[in-house]
């Protein structure tokens, strides 16, 4: 499944860094998009706090509802919402989708938070060549971008370091967004990956649903640069937003550290959130 995406979008400040993401799988993900790795137990609480101040901001922050009925709405929205009773394993990506659903879900994370309906047609025309309708385009705005572009800053780490680095071995000096995942028994391949333009889907699986022996990262990831390479494609890029201040973070501890440190990392922050808590170089 391939998606064009239509926002066109700009790099932002010093170029693409690694992000760490070193979570073991827990059998739903190979490799969870989490920032705890950035997030130390002995920080504080003054520490890179992005994962928690990420999760409250994509499912609702205070406010008459919580966050999630905020995210039920929010799926619901884009026609995504599967459970009459909302649970909080939600939160987790417990909602069983196709390869169809999960590419609009990450359509709304690499269009900054807008959601777009997919389609297979965008307009007809006769037998001369003629338009006679077009099918109009729909943008509704469901995150803050600030938020998209943190998420987005962590798919980016996990084709650098994390289980989709195989990327950058295919795709040398192409920056790419990447999301593998693996379910139980290794039943199911997943991948979701996009570039500056196109956006693709690859799920690999049984009709019986016995395993495939094959990882996210091993299965369906494979397949997925197979199709990205026929089809060719632009670096993904950052969008700016003055929102954020972006911050060399030591991921040994989570402290603000120098570009010059080896294995730091750039992080985007909101600015009423960064991180006081200061690292020395190792």
């Amino acid at each position: 499944l391939a998606l064009a995406l239509q926002r066109d979008q700009h790099v932002v400040g010093e170029g693409q860094h690694q992000v760490p993401l070193h979570r073991r799988d827990r059998g739903v993900g190979d490799d969870p998009l989490a920032f705890r790795a950035v997030h130390p137990a002995d920080a504080g609480g003054e520490g890179a706090q992005v994962g928690e101040d990420l999760a409250v901001d994509l499912a609702g922050r205070g406010g008459e509802l919580g966050g999630l009925e905020v995210l039920a709405q929010n799926l619901a929205k884009i026609k995504l919402l599967k459970h009459d009773v909302i649970y909080p394993s939600m939160l987790l990506g417990t909602t069983s989708m196709s390869p169809y659903e999960v590419g609009q879900m990450f359509q709304v994370i690499a269009n900054n938070g807008y959601f777009a309906p997919l389609t297979t047609i965008r307009s007809v025309a006769d037998q001369y060549n003629h338009t006679l309708v077009r099918v109009p385009p729909e943008s509704l705005k469901l995150f803050e971008q600030a938020r998209m572009i943190q998420v987005q800053r962590a798919m980016i780490g996990v084709s650098e370091i994390g289980t989709a680095r195989y990327l950058g071995e295919r795709f040398p000096g192409k920056t790419l967004a990447a999301k593998t995942g693996t379910t139980n028994d290794a039943r199911d391949s997943w991948f979701v990956g996009f570039s500056k333009r196109l956006l693709t889907v690859v799920w690999l699986g049984r009709d019986d649903n016995s395993s495939i022996n094959l990882t996210g990262s091993s299965g369906a990831l494979r397949v997925w640069s197979e199709i990205m390479a026929l089809q060719g494609f632009e670096s993904f890029k950052l969008s700016r937003d003055d929102s954020l201040a972006w911050r060399h973070i030591n991921p040994a501890d989570g402290g603000i550290t120098q570009k010059s440190c080896v294995d730091s990392v750039l992080l985007p922050f909101p600015r009423d959130r960064i991180p006081s808590a200061r690292s020395r170089c190792q």
